[in-house]
C-alpha cells in the first residue's frame, strides 16, 4: 500500500458540451475562462484534441476505456458499455486508488456500465429531481427560479460541495481518483442571472429575449421555428455564460485543492465530451454530424512533475489517449489492459515522438421518424445515417452510409464550408480506405449489438430535461 500512496491523486473533469473555441485560453476573444486559463498556464494545453463521437455515452465509453466506439459498443441504439471490457476505474481500483464519479448527466449510469469501479458515483440531478414533484411542476419552478432569481438548481455548485464532503472524509492514507461530469453548458441554459448580463449585452440583447429563444433543434432544421442570427448569438451568449459560471466553479474546486495541500499532489485533467452547434451547417444543437463543432474539444493537464508548465501542444490527440497517459505516468504494468488500449500516452516527449497521423470519429445512425413524426414533408432521411470521420492536420474526410460524403480543407477551411469531395476524388478515396482500414483493425466482435437502457421516471425525466427524448 505504501507504494500506491506515492502515486498522485488523480482528478478527471470532464465539461459536457463544452466546444474549445469558446474557451479564452484557446483564442475566444470573450474572458470565458480566466481559471482554466490559468490552470493552462501551469499544465499543458492541447490544441487539436479531438473526440471519438459527437455525443456523451460513446465519448465517455472511450474515455473509459481507451478504446473507440467500434471496439467498446456503446453508441446510438445501443448505449451500453461492454461487460467485458476493463475500465480505468476498474484498473485504478485494483491500483489501490478510492474512486469517486459525480455526474450531472444520466446516461453515465449503472446500467449503461459506464460506473464500473467506481467505489462512490454520485447522480447530482436526482438529488434536486425527486419522484415526488410532477415533471411539469418543477420544470415551472426551475424557470421561475432562474427568471425572478437568476438561479439554477443543482449544477456545479451542489455537486462541488458533494466532493468536498468526499475529500473530507476519504481515506487520506490512499490516493483518490475522482471523476467530474459538469453539465452547465448542455442546453437548455439557464445561467444566473449576473452571469447571463454579462454576455448579453455586448450582442445588445436583453434578459427578456434570452427566456423567449428556441431550444428545440428539431424546430429549427425543420423551420417549424424560423431562427435568424439574433436568435443564435442569445444562444452562444447564454452558452458562454454557462461555461464562465462554471468556469468560476472549477476555480472554487482548485482553491479548496489547494488550500488541502493538494494542488501539486493531483494529477489534473479537464477536457469535454463533444461540443455543440449555433446554427453552423444549418444545425444546433450536437446530433446529426461530426463537424470539427462537435469534435474538437478543450484538454489540459496539470502535473508539473511530468508536464511542463505553459506547454502547447499543436498535434493532433484523442480521447482515448487519457487512458494510456495515466496508465504512462503511474508506472502501471498491466499487460491485458495496455494490449487493450487503442490510444497513446500524452506525455509531451512522447507526443513529440509519435505525431498521430490521424484521428477517427464516429456516429451510429437510428431511426428519426418518430421525432419527425409531427414534421410532415420533411425530409427526416436524411439523418438516417452513421457517419464515421477521419481527420489529419491537412484534410477531414465524412463517411455517410447514405453516400453523401464529405471533404474538407480543414488546414484553410476550419470552419468546414467548401466540400471538396469532387474537387479531390483520388484524396477522398484514400482517406476512406485508410479509416476503414484502421474501423476494420480495432473492432469487436460484440461491438454491433442491440439494446438500451432501462429507465426509471427520474432518468427518463432528466433525459427528456435534456432533449434526448421527445
Amino acid at each position: 500500500m505504501n507504494q500506491h500512496a506515492q502515486r498522485p491523486n488523480i482528478l478527471l473533469i470532464i465539461m459536457d458540451t463544452v466546444r474549445a473555441d469558446h474557451l479564452s485560453c484557446y483564442g475566444y476573444p470573450l474572458p470565458t475562462t480566466p481559471h482554466l486559463d490559468r490552470l493552462a498556464e501551469e499544465g499543458v494545453r492541447f490544441t487539436n484534441a479531438i473526440s471519438t463521437g459527437g455525443w456523451t455515452v460513446p465519448t465517455h465509453a472511450s474515455l473509459f476505456t481507451g478504446t473507440f466506439p467500434g471496439f467498446h459498443g456503446a453508441r446510438d441504439g445501443h448505449p451500453i458499455l461492454n461487460e467485458n471490457i476493463p475500465t480505468l476505474a476498474e484498473t485504478l481500483g485494483n491500483w489501490g486508488y478510492q474512486m469517486a464519479g459525480f455526474t450531472n448527466v444520466g446516461w453515465l449510469n449503472e446500467n449503461a456500465g459506464l460506473t464500473r469501479g467506481f467505489d462512490t458515483f454520485v447522480q447530482v440531478y436526482r438529488l434536486h429531481q425527486g419522484r415526488s414533484i410532477p415533471v411539469l411542476i418543477r420544470r415551472v419552478l426551475s424557470k421561475i427560479l432562474w427568471m425572478l432569481l437568476g438561479r439554477k438548481l443543482g449544477g456545479a455548485s451542489l455537486t462541488n460541495r458533494y466532493v468536498k464532503r468526499w475529500l473530507a472524509h476519504r481515506e487520506s492514507a490512499r490516493p483518490f481518483f475522482i471523476f467530474i461530469n459538469y453539465s452547465e453548458a448542455h442546453a437548455p441554459y439557464q445561467p444566473p442571472r449576473s452571469f447571463a448580463h454579462r454576455f448579453l449585452e455586448p450582442y445588445g440583447l436583453s434578459f427578456s429575449e434570452a427566456q423567449r429563444v428556441n431550444y428545440d433543434p428539431v424546430k429549427h432544421v425543420t423551420g417549424t421555428v424560423p431562427m435568424d442570427e439574433r436568435d443564435f448569438n442569445v444562444l452562444r451568449a447564454l452558452y458562454d455564460a454557462e461555461i464562465a459560471y462554471l468556469d468560476t466553479k472549477l476555480g472554487e474546486l482548485f482553491s479548496y485543492l489547494d488550500r488541502q495541500n493538494l494542488m501539486d499532489q493531483t494529477l489534473i485533467i479537464v477536457s469535454a465530451d463533444h461540443g455543440e452547434n449555433f446554427g453552423d451547417h444549418g444545425l444546433m444543437g450536437h446530433k446529426w454530424c461530426l463537424y470539427d463543432t462537435l469534435l474538437r474539444v478543450p484538454l489540459i493537464i496539470r502535473y508539473p512533475s511530468c508536464f511542463t508548465p505553459g506547454t502547447t501542444i499543436d498535434d493532433q490527440v484523442q480521447l482515448v489517449d487519457i487512458f494510456p497517459t495515466l496508465m504512462e505516468v503511474l508506472d502501471i504494468h498491466e499487460p491485458q489492459i495496455r494490449d487493450q488500449l487503442q490510444g497513446f500516452s500524452l506525455l509531451p516527449d512522447q507526443v513529440a515522438n509519435r505525431p498521430r497521423k490521424f484521428a477517427v470519429a464516429e456516429r451510429a445512425g437510428r431511426s428519426w421518424q418518430s421525432t419527425f413524426s409531427r414534421h410532415s414533408g420533411f425530409d427526416y432521411e436524411q439523418f438516417e445515417r452513421d457517419l464515421k470521420a477521419i481527420r489529419t492536420p491537412r484534410f477531414k474526410y465524412i463517411w455517410a452510409s447514405n453516400g453523401r460524403h464529405e471533404l474538407y480543407e480543414i488546414a484553410t477551411d476550419h470552419a468546414e464550408t467548401r466540400n471538396l469531395v469532387d474537387v479531390y476524388p483520388k484524396e477522398a478515396q484514400r482517406l476512406q480506405d485508410c479509416l476503414f482500414d484502421f474501423i476494420n483493425s480495432i473492432q469487436h466482435p460484440d461491438a454491433t449489438a442491440e439494446g438500451d437502457i432501462k429507465l426509471d421516471r427520474v432518468l427518463e425525466q432528466h433525459l427528456r430535461d435534456l432533449g434526448y427524448i421527445d
